[in-house]
């Protein structure tokens, strides 16, 4: 039987949060399915013809390659496909009670990665060059409140910490509160707060200016005090 899929690509940028992923997690992500796997009875793949809008009001169709796995309950733990070997389309991974952890959607020249936390709201976004670099490349980020205003906007690059890599904040990092005032902006290195961070209050008064060296305060000064 034909199946159907509609996977648009006029996707919207959301806010990203604080749910962490770490090097373990963003292994699954390029991890293709192995031999024991397709032949074990929590995993499958499928080939479906599948009607893919790659425009408003432009279809076309092609064969795609639908890989799914479950956990020991049954529950889907990720759906995936694959144009040739070429990863496409909308990722998703699920946790042991059906809630979902992760989107990934994959465009020409990036992809976007979706965390959700509790009653699946989004809680952050990383945009990334490619699905091979998940681990290797500097990534934007957002990270948003549970109502989906924005909580924070920077980037993270790939550092290496012991035995492994971890995304880092680095560069330009800008706070809001809830209601969308500038709460602090500055710089990070290698995680660490660096150099002149300057804090503002909900009304959008700056308040204060606080130096930093690789993460310890060096100085502060209070504003209008």
């Amino acid at each position: 039987m034909k199946k159907i899929l509609y996977i648009l690509f006029s996707f919207p940028v959301f806010g990203f949060a604080q749910t962490n992923t770490t090097t373990t997690d963003l292994n699954m992500f390029t991890a293709p399915l192995t031999k024991q796997q397709i032949h074990d009875s929590y995993h499958s793949q499928i080939f479906i013809d599948s009607l893919v809008q790659v425009s408003k009001g432009v279809t076309v169709e092609m064969t795609l390659r639908k890989e799914t796995a479950k956990w020991p309950n049954g529950v889907i733990q990720y759906i995936r496909y694959y144009n040739g070997l070429k990863p496409f389309g909308n990722w998703t991974y699920f946790s042991s009670s059906n809630d979902t952890l992760f989107t990934l959607m994959n465009y020409k020249n990036h992809i976007l990665l979706k965390s959700f936390k509790e009653a699946n709201n989004i809680t952050r976004i990383r945009k990334f060059s490619s699905i091979e670099n998940l681990e290797s490349t500097t990534c934007e980020e957002q990270l948003v409140f549970p109502n989906g205003h924005i909580l924070a906007t920077g980037y993270r690059e790939p550092i290496q910490v012991i035995d492994h890599t971890e995304l880092l904040e680095t560069g330009k990092w800008k706070y809001f509160f809830v209601n969308g005032k500038l709460e602090s902006k500055g710089k990070f290195k290698d995680g660490k707060k660096d150099g002149k961070w300057v804090y503002y209050n909900q009304y959008g008064d700056k308040i204060r200016i606080v130096n930093f060296n690789a993460g310890e305060l060096v100085s502060q000064k209070e504003i209008g005090k």
